[in-house]
């Protein structure tokens, strides 16, 4: 079955999807998520918003979800926004498109970054959380989901300082980030402990999901960039937002335009099946 939601939704069709939409009805042997189809990976790249689940997949209801942080529940990148406050933004920023999109080793230009930074004052953590603002619908999905019983994680490749305060302005259950590392007010350009990369995350979510008995299905996971793909892919639910193209193309729901809050609409659509 394949859910596709045009980005144009009014409000009294998003809050009615039982009533408003029926799902396309596929041939149940092609009802799965492998095999995308030259037609598939063109509406995954564009702003069409495409789930694509079995049946089963779909009304099987949610009871834990995890998101990314960085371009996913803040329309920003920290370690950009550290940059700048250390007066290399734009070098920085150049090699965290790469890295989120794949074409570099997460973990090693993490460090490369991280060592721009080093020296920058810790003042500049609280002037960063001063300007940072929430996702579109970020609110809005994380009331839904304390509605619904639904257990919350920041999964995070970024900082501790910036997770911290997201997670609880949004009301999440728990976060999970790297440490800044400090010594005499600076930043030394260096993480404390396990850094949280592609495999760190899923590890995360298997822990989460066994720890409370659930099966896949009954997993979301939700990010932007390729150190998302394995918690993405290890989810019963997994959703590219606002993602890269190879991101999108792997996971087999998108939401390319609409804000956090569509995701309201697929589980309300669980709901009316």
């Amino acid at each position: 079955m394949q859910l596709v939601v045009s980005a144009n939704l009014s409000a009294e069709m998003a809050a009615n999807p039982g009533v408003q939409f029926q799902p396309l009805e596929a041939d149940p042997a092609l009802a799965h998520q492998a095999a995308y189809t030259e037609h598939d990976d063109q509406l995954a790249l564009t702003h069409a918003e495409c789930f694509r689940l079995t049946r089963a997949q779909a009304t099987t209801p949610v009871r834990l979800a995890l998101f990314d942080m960085d371009s996913t529940l803040i329309p920003f990148e920290c370690i950009d926004e550290l940059a700048v406050e250390a007066g290399v933004g734009e070098r920085v920023a150049a090699v965290t498109e790469r890295a989120m999109a794949g074409e570099l080793d997460f973990v090693a230009s993490f460090r490369e970054r991280l060592g721009c930074i080093a020296g920058l004052d810790v003042a500049a953590v609280a002037r960063i959380n001063a300007r940072l603002t929430l996702m579109d619908g970020a609110a809005a999905l994380m009331a839904e989901a304390r509605a619904r019983g639904i257990k919350t994680a920041l999964v995070s490749g970024g900082f501790e300082p910036f997770a911290g305060p997201i997670a609880a302005r949004l009301g999440m259950d728990e976060f999970h980030s790297n440490v800044l590392d400090a010594t005499d007010g600076a930043l030394t350009g260096l993480a404390v402990g396990h850094i949280v990369d592609a495999t760190r995350k899923a590890e995360i979510l298997s822990d989460m999901a066994q720890s409370m008995g659930l099966e896949r299905d009954q997993v979301m996971a939700v990010g932007d960039g390729s150190n998302d793909l394995k918690m993405i892919a290890l989810a019963g639910k997994g959703v590219a937002f606002r993602a890269k193209p190879a991101v999108r193309k792997a996971a087999p729901l998108a939401v390319n335009s609409l804000g956090l809050d569509a995701l309201i609409w697929l589980w309300r659509w669980a709901d009316a099946l």
